[in-house]
């Protein structure tokens, strides 16, 4: 059984279970250890590891009820650290390169942004000694640049597949760098101070499963996929995403003119096209806000659009995090739940807001609609714990969307054998005999996004239903979830196959004629069963995973 300890800023010791590992709270009693709970800070940097705190962080309220002197929990943010020491009777860190570095501060709150379960591994204080490392627990350490608290469960064996896709980023402007690039073009823009060209690795992803009743739905899967023509095209029977770039500035004592847009689907908002820095102009008065983050993309206030497009921006220009957003009209009660567990409580949230003046505005509104590390990124900071394996036995639940209850904003897509095709399926599950359950999605039986995202991460075992928005509900799934989407031919959309794609999660589809101009359907019910037969418990074959794409394929070069 292996356990990681890293210490963060110095001052806390913070524990990651690597698969198969317990936590820290269900190992043995190691009484040299002595680790202690602390409340997340307030404010948190990106740190290397350090056994000495320097420049460090403060927010005084977490000092009452710590106990164990004044160095536990307590960080400053400016000057001198209150107390210094090194760590006693180490245990030796092979890999470890001890050294602090100071990147740029994170903003979260305690309640909002943490989860009782994630407290649970980390958050520990106490003298890290010798005696903590024994025959039975390994102490292994890794180098590690983290991000803020809130995703440190990240930090696991996944690490290393994912950085295969990890975007390439340049922040000089050199005699060979196009002009167009962020930092040349930076030095055109009016209080530019810096800026960041990202360059996203190609890949490709499979095509989607097809039940083998219907030959014909992969024929007219196939023949949609031009509509895909600006991100992706088909190569060797895959869909390869060439490599894309992206673009982040960070300006200097700004405004936003009244014209820029929120909420609106033109080809200059966020995220379109034509997104343009015009928007950000200069100002003389005094600043209103330290640090805003530009995130004016369409339908803001959507909790689809928010995934689709928002953490996009976000992921993008996590490094450069800050203490307000701009976005546009207030959202959904589950949009306004994602803000907070970013980091950004609800009067740090700036609706349609052109008044302020931002010593600081980042904008990152040129980014990837679609790419795996930016889908991994986006996880890690909304619901770490997503990223986390289940195993599959334990999961019991097959989640049906309905779109027939009446509580959807949209009308239409209803399955209108919807009563045969979930007694077939529950027929199915009973037959398997492994006390797996059929559930009806709603909504409104959670309290919480929160806990709507934990429950479908620990439970769910596949996801059904007609294209909509609550399949969005698949990505706080384990990987290995099964999808099954029934497609109205009227109206094909790629949303949902690329997002099970860029995570590795088996999807499959049924390209169907709608009976109706409301693209409602009759699903071929065995078709869906036999889908569910075979691939309930069967795990992803390597040739259906994703692949980075490279010009070169030579064996040396380890591209896959």
């Amino acid at each position: 059984m292996k356990k990681i300890i890293t210490q963060f800023s110095g001052s806390a010791l913070f524990h990651v279970s690597p698969p198969g590992a317990l936590p820290l709270d269900n190992g043995p009693n190691w009484p040299a250890c002595q680790h202690k709970r602390i409340a997340p800070l307030e404010h948190i940097a990106s740190y290397s590891i350090s056994t000495q705190p320097r420049n460090q962080l403060r927010d005084p309220r977490i000092q009452e009820g710590l106990g164990g002197g004044p160095c536990t929990g307590a960080v400053r943010r400016e000057g001198k650290p209150k107390c210094s020491w090194k760590v006693k009777r180490s245990v030796r860190l092979p890999g470890w390169e001890l050294r602090m570095t100071p990147r740029v501060a994170v903003h979260h709150h305690w309640g909002s942004a943490y989860r009782s379960d994630a407290l649970s591994k980390i958050g520990y204080t106490g003298t890290f000694n010798s005696s903590c490392n024994n025959a039975a627990y390994p102490i292994i350490a890794y180098t590690v640049s983290f991000a803020p608290v809130h995703h440190l469960q990240n930090q696991t064996h996944r690490r290393p597949h994912r950085d295969r896709f990890h975007p390439l980023r340049l922040t000089e402007c050199t005699g060979t760098t196009p002009g167009y690039y962020a930092p040349c073009l930076a030095r055109t823009l009016p209080n530019a101070v810096s800026a960041e060209e990202l360059i996203y690795p190609a890949f490709t992803i499979s095509p989607p499963i097809f039940a083998a009743s219907r030959p014909q739905d992969a024929e007219r899967w196939w023949n949609t996929t031009w509509m895909m023509w600006e991100r992706a095209y088909e190569m060797k029977g895959r869909m390869r995403y060439p490599e894309k770039h992206g673009q982040i500035y960070v300006f200097q004592n700004v405004t936003l003119s009244a014209s820029t847009p929120f909420d609106k689907w033109i080809m200059q908002s966020c995220m379109s096209g034509l997104a343009t820095t015009s928007h950000v102009v200069p100002s003389s008065d005094k600043p209103t806000h330290d640090s805003v983050l530009l995130a004016n993309f369409p339908d803001s206030w959507s909790m689809q659009h928010f995934l689709d497009r928002g953490m996009r921006v976000v992921a993008q220009s996590r490094d450069h995090q800050t203490r307000y957003v701009a976005t546009g009209r207030e959202g959904h009660k589950s949009v306004e739940e994602f803000w907070s567990y970013l980091g950004y409580a609800a009067n740090q949230v700036l609706h349609s807001d052109t008044s302020f003046v931002a010593s600081q505005l980042i904008w990152s509104c040129r980014a990837p609609l679609i790419h795996p590390w930016l889908t991994q990124r986006s996880l890690s900071l909304l619901s770490p714990e997503s990223l986390q394996p289940v195993d599959k036995s334990t999961r019991k639940l097959i989640l049906y969307m309905t779109r027939s209850n009446g509580l959807n904003l949209n009308a239409g897509r209803e399955v209108l054998n919807e009563d045969i095709l979930l007694a077939d399926i529950q027929a199915l599950l009973d037959k398997r005999g492994k006390r797996e359950q059929l559930k009806i999605f709603n909504h409104e039986d959670f309290p919480s996004t929160d806990a709507l995202m934990r429950y479908v991460h620990q439970n769910v075992k596949a996801v059904i239903g007609p294209h909509g928005s609550a399949l969005h509900n698949h990505f706080w799934t384990a990987e290995d979830t099964l999808l099954i989407e029934f497609m109205p031919t009227s109206r094909p959309d790629f949303a949902f196959y690329e997002a099970a794609r860029m995570r590795d999660q088996p999807y499959a589809v049924l390209m169907l004629d709608p009976v109706d101009d409301e693209h409602n359907m009759e699903v071929d019910v065995p078709a869906v069963v036999d889908i569910l037969s075979e691939r309930l418990d069967q795990p992803l074959d390597m040739s259906e995973r994703l692949k980075v794409a490279y010009d070169w394929e030579a064996e040396e070069l380890g591209v896959n």
